[in-house]
């Protein structure tokens, strides 16, 4: 049994370093990341490295930290679209205790808005709901995948999304 994590690096001079074939493969996997980007909310946790691992390798990191939103909620104007957010995020909160297994406990939430070099833009928000920044930059979601003899096991919502190949 064999557990893999993929970590989002950012770009940066000692990244470059490595061969032009890893280099062409993260421009590629970059380019298809912003091709398929679709927003999405998310909990930030204690812990970005689950623990156990495995666990997220059975269940996904995005089964366990992104929350579902209903597809309208792209559709509305900015003011309607933070009244299902706070909902969400407090349905989430409540539904959770605050905890994500391998994960702990909920410090923040993310409003994932668009894809940008080295990260993500998104607005944050209190476990009550509330907005409280502007727009910043966080770093994605990493993967782990649990295989057995190099077949996948563990699924993944970003199939969803159209981001599995990541």
């Amino acid at each position: 049994m064999r557990i893999h994590e993929i970590a989002h690096r950012p770009h940066t001079r000692s990244h470059q370093l490595h061969s032009g074939h890893d280099r062409r493969r993260t421009d590629a996997d970059e380019r298809a990341y912003h091709a398929a980007f679709k927003p999405y909310l998310r909990c930030e946790t204690e812990h970005d490295i689950p623990e156990p691992i495995f666990i997220a390798g059975m269940l996904g990191v995005a089964n366990l930290r992104v929350v579902p939103l209903p597809s309208s909620t792209w559709k509305v104007p900015d003011d309607r679209r933070d009244q299902i957010v706070r909902a969400a995020i407090r349905r989430h909160y409540h539904h959770t205790h605050g905890r994500v297994p391998a994960f702990g406990k909920i410090l923040r939430y993310s409003l994932v808005l668009a894809p940008s070099e080295g990260g993500d833009l998104a607005l944050p928000y209190d476990v009550r709901g509330k907005r409280t920044g502007t727009i910043q930059l966080v770093a994605r979601l990493g993967q782990a995948t649990l295989s057995v003899n190099g077949q996948k096991l563990s699924q993944s919502i970003w199939s969803e999304y159209g981001r599995d190949s990541r």
